[in-house]
């Protein structure tokens, strides 16, 4: 399985607080010295150290949106996958092991779907979240909330993820099976990337800008498909991740790190003449790492009223 990480386990060991224990949730920690194409048996890493030297064990690959967990055994300076890798992986990537007691590298995953779970791009339980600019194809039907004629005769669309990048395809379909293949190279991405507008070009060439059509159109049912390219997040590797998502994935991180001592979710937890408060004074649920990841991912975020 395939997911998404917006920080790795070097980038978490190099800047996340001091005062958090993580010695114990990591074995080896590396990085792969050459590329890996999708259904590799072998992975070819350095350092080797710290990674189990008999029988088999789990590695997590943390390479932005092909990041994906394998079983592996260790062989010299490779490890053999159990099966094979199910992406393509780039020279550098990290690759981990858990420690003596757990994983920083399922932490990083788990915080980084708390991330998407937050922003919820794309649809309610779509099984895609990752906040990567990828190609997607969605569809709508129309006229609605989603997609729409507005009364200069362009097709106005909202999609589930933005900022929108680029436009590959746009068509509609109705109910006679007409179909009606608008132009993409006509299309304007604006209200910062959360919208796409298509004037009625086909996609064919013309010699006029514009053809003409029954307005009667502007109101008939029709099903609007696209494909499209968006997301905040670059083309898939961590170099694309802004600075303040890859922030908010550590908050995260140390958030779920932080509740291995304070297992109970306590506001305050006594340990001797230790004192820690995890929560701001009169916030009953979230706590204060939470609450600064979710400031930063406000931008982002489609937090109700704003869905289409």
């Amino acid at each position: 399985m395939v997911f998404s990480v917006y920080a790795d386990s070097f980038d978490a060991l190099q800047n996340l607080p001091a005062g958090i224990e993580m010695a114990t949730l990591i074995g080896g920690n590396a990085q792969l010295t050459t590329s890996a194409a999708q259904g590799s048996v072998a992975l070819q890493i350095a350092p080797a150290a710290g990674f189990p030297a008999q029988g088999s064990f789990t590695i997590w690959i943390l390479d932005g949106a092909n990041s994906e967990k394998a079983q592996a055994s260790l062989n010299g300076s490779t490890l053999n996958i159990s099966g094979a890798t199910t992406a393509d992986h780039s020279a550098g990537c990290a690759v981990c092991s858990a420690g003596s007691a757990g994983s920083l590298g399922d932490i990083l995953a788990r915080a980084s779907r708390l991330l998407e779970n937050y922003c919820r791009q794309g649809p309610d339980g779509a099984a895609d979240r990752s906040l990567y600019a990828l190609p997607r194809a969605e569809n709508a039907n129309g006229p609605g909330p989603r997609v729409a004629w507005d009364r200069d005769d362009t097709l106005v669309i909202l999609p589930w993820r933005w900022p929108a990048q680029s436009v590959i395809s746009v068509a509609l379909t109705y109910s006679n099976g007409a179909v009606l293949a608008l132009n993409p190279a006509k299309t304007t991405i604006t209200c910062g990337g959360r919208t796409l507008e298509t004037p009625f070009v086909a996609a064919a060439s013309q010699p006029e800008p514009y053809i003409s059509h029954p307005q009667e159109e502007r109101w008939t049912g029709f099903t609007a498909a696209w494909i499209y390219t968006a997301g905040p997040c670059g083309s898939g590797g961590l170099s694309g991740v802004p600075d303040d998502i890859r922030q908010a994935c550590l908050y995260f991180t140390a958030d779920l790190l932080a509740l291995r001592a304070n297992p109970y979710g306590l506001s305050q937890n006594f340990q001797g003449a230790s004192r820690r408060i995890f929560r701001f004074r009169g916030d009953p649920w979230i706590t204060a790492l939470r609450a600064q990841a979710l400031a930063l991912l406000e931008p982002y975020a489609q937090t109700g009223w704003d869905r289409p």
